[in-house]
């Protein structure tokens, strides 16, 4: 399978490509301890089968950056564009997404 596909993740029976601003979900069977409490948000569009995901509701100043492999990602069909233009490090709190 080509690294196109891998990037493609499935919404409401629809393909769609991880985009910058898209809020998403890392899979529970991707998870350890108490992270899939954690909302992420993409910092980049996603490339060659992988995307850049930066939480959105830690709990420390420090939010933390991590590149994933997109068939680990569960899309939530919102972008934060969609609710304004928050988006980490802007002081705006983005918690209730």
């Amino acid at each position: 399978m080509g690294a196109f596909l891998w990037a493609i993740i499935n919404v409401n029976g629809k393909n769609k490509m991880i985009r910058k601003g898209d809020i998403v979900a890392v899979k529970s069977e991707f998870c350890e301890g108490g992270e899939n409490r954690y909302i992420y948000i993409a910092i980049e569009n996603e490339h060659d089968g992988s995307v850049e995901i930066q939480t959105i509701n830690f709990e420390y100043a420090f939010q933390p950056i991590e590149r994933v492999e997109t068939y680990m990602l569960r899309a939530r069909n919102i972008n934060i564009s969609d609710v304004g233009s928050a988006g980490p490090g802007d002081g705006v709190n983005v918690k209730s997404v």
